[in-house]
Formats: structure tokens, C-alpha cells, sequence
């Protein structure tokens, strides 16, 4: 896989990948269905990406993981951000696609 020498960690969920670099931003790449990338990529039924590319805007990232449908990045400063229509689903509740790294409040005991 190019550009992902400097991985310290990675983690995957359906059909996607992301890897956090020693520099704490983070590459995603695969399925793009439902905005996992978190790119300025196209989404919907078939978009994909099979080169790494950078999350724009992220920084300052310590850790990563995905549940199935959508990545969640740890930062410095113990927020938690994630992204994709499957996040807001989840979190948010609102129904609309957020490709964008967004913050996430989690306010029930509830685990992922």
C-alpha cells in the first residue's frame, strides 16, 4: 500500500481502512458509500478509492477505529470526531451525509 510507511496504527470497517500516521493526521481509503473516506471524493453506491488519501482538517489525532459503516478518530485533547452518514445516523441522529470530520459528544454509557 503507498503512502502509508509512516502508520503507527490502523483499523478497518466494511470495505474501508484508515491509518493514523506518526505526524497525527490519518489516511482513508476503500468504500466511500456513505462518505468514510471523509475526502472531497465522490460518495454514493460505488464511489471507492483504492489510494490513501489524507482526511483534510484533521490533526492532532492519538488514536483510530471503525465500526462497520464510519471511522472515529481520537484527538490530543480527548475530543472524539467522526464522519459519515452512517456517524450522523448514530450520533447525531439527523439523517444527512457529513463527509467532514465533525465533533461527536457521546452522552449515554452506551458502547459502540
Amino acid at each position: 500500500m503507498h503512502n502509508v510507511s509512516s502508520a503507527v496504527s490502523v483499523a478497518s470497517g466494511l470495505n474501508f481502512s484508515l491509518a493514523l500516521r506518526s505526524d497525527g493526521t490519518v489516511l482513508t481509503w476503500g468504500d466511500n458509500r456513505f462518505g468514510q473516506l471523509g475526502q472531497d471524493v465522490p460518495t454514493g453506491f460505488g464511489a471507492h478509492s483504492d489510494l490513501p488519501g489524507v482526511v483534510p482538517g484533521l490533526t492532532g489525532v492519538t488514536s483510530v477505529a471503525a465500526r462497520w459503516d464510519f471511522p472515529v478518530a481520537l484527538r490530543e485533547d480527548g475530543s472524539v470526531v467522526s464522519w459519515s452518514a452512517a456517524a450522523n445516523d448514530y450520533f447525531l441522529s439527523k439523517g444527512v451525509t457529513e463527509s467532514s470530520p465533525h465533533l461527536i459528544r457521546i452522552l449515554s454509557a452506551e458502547p459502540l
